[in-house]
């Protein structure tokens, strides 16, 4: 399965166009003017599922029980519209135990994929030298050292990670790779040139692992004032970019009618790895919970603006609403004007369970909408690269349940 950028692209971004403000506003903050963004006949749907067929749509197991209705149609679009490329997995690369050593599963399921899609693209064999933005404990630059005569340079802004990262190195890479290996603690700002001239002949490939925010942004602009031949980036995080000004780069972008807020940046950022049935019904309690609190204090305490309560304790969302209820008022400093009887009176009436089905049904179609503003903010950043004169493409790396933010922008000139 190939794309080609630009049509993928406005493919997305014209699907997206009707729903536009539904992702663009998270449900609760803008409760309840928003729920007219969804259509009757969607609640109507899912009033009539089960908790397991809920939770089969919320992870994209299954939409089997949706057949023959607008919103199993919906759902399948977004899931063939989220469709990428993954890199070929012939002659995987597998971590040697002795390398193994400090790295926890995550990240080496992540090494041995991207060794694995660099080996397949040919851009392992054009590596003569990597710069690691944000390279943290400098895991993945030790490692590729050792596979053969590739330098590496780690930049991070923060001294305490590459302190970590030097102790590694010295406690764990082979002596003949020692010197191929070396740290810089930098903050790393745009425009900023991190490269002397003998290094720009040294490394020729800007690296970016889970890149957080604009991070990724600095090192594209790092890739492209420093004249590199080859790009490899993940971006994460992307809720803490500035909608206005750090999306929407590309001038083909422009042509359309896309826009982010802070609100679809973080649901781009949700991740969307499987749960198991018993994680679901919590995440139910705990949505339950923190609607019924919304509703309370329009309802009974006249506020009528979205706070932020914070996340609570497994312990504390075991408990009765009752209990939840005086904990989070009492955190944002309300007087309690009810007792733990009728607290619980007005979580379990009929009228707040019923409005708490329809937001969480109102939350279970949002969510699916996640991945494809991801791919719309990676999309357009492969499309500047393009615009920039490199060849630039899109691949899913990583089994999402292990990582989900899985996709790499690859590029070269």
């Amino acid at each position: 399965m190939t794309f080609e950028l630009k049509a993928k692209y406005e493919a997305i971004t014209s699907f997206l166009r009707p729903y536009r403000e539904l992702c663009l506003h998270e449900i609760l903050i803008h409760y309840p003017h928003i729920l007219q963004e969804y259509p009757k006949e969607w609640f109507d749907i899912l009033e009539h599922l089960s908790l397991q067929q809920k939770f089969e749509l919320d992870s994209g197991a299954s939409y089997q029980a949706l057949e023959g209705t607008p919103l199993h149609a919906l759902l399948s679009e977004i899931d063939e519209l989220s469709k990428i490329v993954s890199i070929p997995l012939d002659c995987a690369y597998k971590l040697e135990r002795e390398k193994q050593v400090f790295i926890k599963s995550k990240k080496r399921h992540e090494i041995e994929r991207i060794i694995t899609g660099m080996q397949n693209l040919g851009l392992l064999g054009a590596t003569r030298g990597l710069v690691d933005i944000g390279g943290g404990h400098g895991h993945f630059a030790r490692v590729l050292t050792q596979l053969g005569d590739i330098h590496a340079l780690c930049i991070d802004g923060d001294s305490k990670l590459l302190d970590k990262a030097v102790f590694l190195k010295n406690k764990t890479q082979q002596s003949c790779a020692h010197h191929r290996l070396s740290f810089r603690a930098q903050m790393i700002e745009k425009g900023e040139s991190l490269l002397t001239p003998d290094e720009k002949e040294k490394y020729n490939l800007s690296f970016g692992l889970h890149t957080c925010g604009n991070l990724a942004l600095k090192q594209m602009d790092f890739f492209l004032s420093s004249g590199l031949s080859h790009f490899l980036n993940f971006g994460c995080c992307y809720l803490k970019l500035n909608p206005s000004n750090e999306t929407g780069l590309s001038h083909f972008s422009k042509k359309f009618n896309r826009r982010h807020s802070d609100e679809s940046l973080t649901l781009a950022t949700r991740g969307h790895n499987p749960q198991k049935i018993e994680a679901f019904e919590f995440k139910f309690r705990v949505k339950s919970y923190r609607y019924a609190l919304h509703l309370l204090l329009a309802q009974e305490y006249g506020v009528d603006k979205f706070i932020s309560v914070g996340d609570g304790t497994k312990e504390l969302y075991r408990q009765d609403f009752a209990n939840y209820a005086a904990v989070k008022l009492t955190q944002c400093q309300i007087a309690l004007k009810h007792t733990p009887d009728s607290f619980n009176h007005f979580f379990n009436r009929e009228q707040t369970q019923d409005e708490i089905k329809r937001i969480f049904h109102a939350g279970l179609i949002r969510w699916r909408f996640g991945r494809l503003l991801e791919l719309e903010v990676l999309l357009d950043r492969a499309l500047y690269l393009e615009e920039k004169g490199y060849k630039a493409r899109l691949y899913e790396f990583f089994d999402p349940a292990l990582s989900p933010r899985n996709i790499g922008i690859v590029a070269h000139g």
